[in-house]
């Protein structure tokens, strides 16, 4: 029987999304109908280039795409939903969405929402209709992060240390923090914001603003981390995580890592790591659609590290006593 899909945004992660989505063996589904809404002529007419770069010009067997630009015009009854809009606008595409169709499996984007009230208002919808929520941190998901995990659980505890300059720390910090959980399974909610600079900046996307300086993150079982993005300068992110188990140094843009453990006789030892573009999440999607569950972290695991970053940045951009303001994060 058919599968449904539904993706609501289709700008430049969105559209990166759809190409993911394509890639699903639509054969093995019984077929494959992808609906992609967006109020923007423009962002769907780059979904279909994007799409078209995947799938070419031609059809293909088992896929039915669709382009419509507002919410009544989805099906009533979807399998899987992913909603890729920025996090001021995503409770209210996710509430029409809601409103309008019986949704089985939902893929969230970070961060979230800007407004802590919005994270109980869907946890609430989510027990009411029985749908199951995922948060789109995927590094859980990729090759390396992977294989890391199977080496490390059980190990004890890590220390980690993420460090570059300019990678928008207040957006993606919680990407990390989905990682670690996943390595140390440890729930990483425990924050301390002391290190950040005072004077946050802007984001590139108008409307939303960044912090640099430290991040401290604490695991309940005895992990630590500590997030740093540096204001000025071009060095590249690095993660470096320690434990009894060894040193491990991941360069993630290269897609390798240096690695000293016992087996490499303690000796550095540089080794494949695989990543994933966003393009790239095909695996994420058809296991989510035949198997029910996936690599990514679920809403629940995702709820209390949201909060508590909100608190920490407002504190950095309103000042004390400001941690329950909208959050301009995206």
């Amino acid at each position: 029987m058919t599968k449904i899909i539904v993706l609501i945004g289709c700008g430049n992660i969105g559209s990166r999304t759809l190409q993911s989505l394509v890639s699903v063996d639509a054969g093995s589904l019984g077929g494959l109908q992808i609906w992609c809404m967006d109020p923007s002529a423009e962002a769907l007419d780059l979904a279909r280039t994007r799409a078209g770069e995947i799938i070419g010009a031609g059809s293909v067997d088992g896929l039915d795409l669709r382009f419509v630009s507002d919410v009544s015009e989805l099906p009533r009854t979807i399998d899987l939903a992913v909603v890729s809009t920025t996090s001021s606008v995503r409770h209210a595409a996710v509430t029409a969405l809601m409103d309008h169709a019986r949704i089985d499996r939902l893929v969230l984007e970070k961060f979230l929402f800007t407004d802590r009230q919005h994270y109980a208002d869907l946890s609430a919808r989510l027990n009411a209709t029985g749908t199951r929520a995922w948060v789109n941190c995927p590094r859980p998901a990729w090759p390396g992060y992977m294989k890391l995990a199977a080496r490390l659980r059980g190990t004890g505890p890590l220390s980690i240390r993420v460090a570059g300059a300019g990678w928008a720390l207040a957006s993606n910090a919680i990407h990390f923090l989905a990682a670690f959980e996943a390595i140390t399974e440890e729930r990483f909610d425990r924050f301390d914001g002391s290190g950040l600079d005072k004077d946050p900046i802007e984001n590139r996307r108008q409307g939303y603003r960044e912090v640099t300086g430290t991040l401290a993150a604490s695991g309940d079982g005895g992990s630590s981390a500590s997030l740093v993005c540096f204001k000025e300068g071009r060095a590249a992110v690095t993660v470096d995580i320690l434990g009894a188990a060894g040193r491990f140094i991941i360069f993630e843009a290269q897609s390798r890592m240096l690695e000293q453990s016992e087996e490499t006789g303690w000796d550095w030892k540089e080794v494949p790591f695989g990543m994933l573009y966003a393009s790239q999440m095909a695996p994420v999607f058809q296991d989510l659609l035949t198997a029910g569950d996936c690599a990514l972290p679920d809403y629940t695991s995702m709820f209390a590290p949201h909060l508590g970053l909100i608190s920490i940045y407002n504190r950095v951009f309103f000042g004390p006593g400001q941690e329950d303001r909208l959050c301009p994060v995206t």
